[in-house]
C-alpha cells in the first residue's frame, strides 16, 4: 500500500513539474523577453546607439595607458533589416525579430521613407525614415503627457528624458501654470527641433595609469 502511495506522489509531483511549472517558467521568460524588446525599439533610435562604460585607470606600477572602453552600445532594431549592400530592405521587416507590435506603424513609416519605391532604402530615404520615427517619438512622448482631463502636464515629465529635452519643454510654458495649451505645444516641440541630436556615449579609453611609487631611498 505505501508503495502505491508514493508512486502515486511522485507521479503527481513529475505531472505539477512538468505539465505546469516548467511551460510557467517558459512563458513568463519570453513575456519578459517581449517586454524588453519593445522597451528598446521604443526610443528614439538617435538615442539608441549608446556605448559602453569608460574603462577603468591603469594598475599601478609603470603608468601605463588606462583600461580599454566598454563595448558597442544597443543598435538600432532596424539594422536586422540591412542586406549585403548594408541597405534596410523594407522585405525583411516580416520576418525580423522586431516585436509584431511594432511591424505595422514601421512598415508605414518605411513605404513612406521609400520616395522611389523600390523597397530599399537609400542615404537620403533613410535620413528621413529617422525623421519620421523621431516624429513618431515625439509624439508618443506628448502623449504620456496627458492627464486625466486631456491637458498636457509638465509634472509627468519623465526622469530618464535627457536635461536639456525637459529644459526645452518647460521653457515653452509661457504662463508657467505647469500645462501646455496648444500655441506652447507648438513652441515646445519648435523648441526641440532646435536642440543639437545627441551624441553617442560609446566606450571611450581608459585613464591613465597610475605614476610609479618613488624609489626607496638607499
Amino acid at each position: 500500500m505505501k508503495k502505491i502511495i508514493v508512486s502515486v506522489v511522485i507521479a503527481a509531483i513529475v505531472v505539477y513539474v512538468f505539465g505546469v511549472l516548467i511551460p510557467d517558467l517558459k512563458e513568463k521568460r519570453e513575456v519578459a523577453k517581449n517586454e524588453a524588446e519593445s522597451a528598446n525599439f521604443a526610443k528614439d533610435p538617435a538615442l539608441n546607439e549608446q556605448g559602453g562604460q569608460p574603462g577603468g585607470p591603469g594598475a599601478p606600477g609603470m603608468g601605463g595607458p588606462g583600461g580599454p572602453g566598454g563595448g558597442p552600445g544597443r543598435r538600432n532594431p532596424t539594422d536586422q533589416l540591412r542586406n549585403d549592400e548594408g541597405r534596410i530592405e523594407i522585405a525583411k521587416l516580416d520576418a525580423s525579430e522586431i516585436p509584431d507590435q511594432f511591424k505595422e506603424s514601421l512598415k508605414e513609416n518605411l513605404t513612406k521613407a521609400d520616395a522611389n519605391g523600390d523597397g530599399i532604402l537609400s542615404e537620403e530615404e533613410e535620413a528621413e525614415l529617422q525623421k519620421f520615427q523621431r516624429e513618431a517619438m515625439r509624439a508618443r512622448m506628448f502623449d504620456g503627457l496627458k492627464n486625466d482631463d486631456g491637458q498636457y502636464d509638465l509634472a509627468k515629465l519623465s526622469d530618464r528624458m535627457p536635461d536639456p529635452m525637459k529644459d526645452a519643454i518647460r521653457g515653452a510654458d509661457a504662463d508657467g501654470d505647469g500645462l501646455l495649451n496648444e500655441e506652447e505645444l507648438q513652441a515646445a516641440k519648435d523648441a526641440l527641433d532646435k536642440l543639437p541630436p545627441p551624441e553617442p556615449r560609446g566606450g571611450g579609453p581608459g585613464g591613465p595609469g597610475m605614476a610609479p611609487p618613488p624609489a626607496p631611498e638607499k
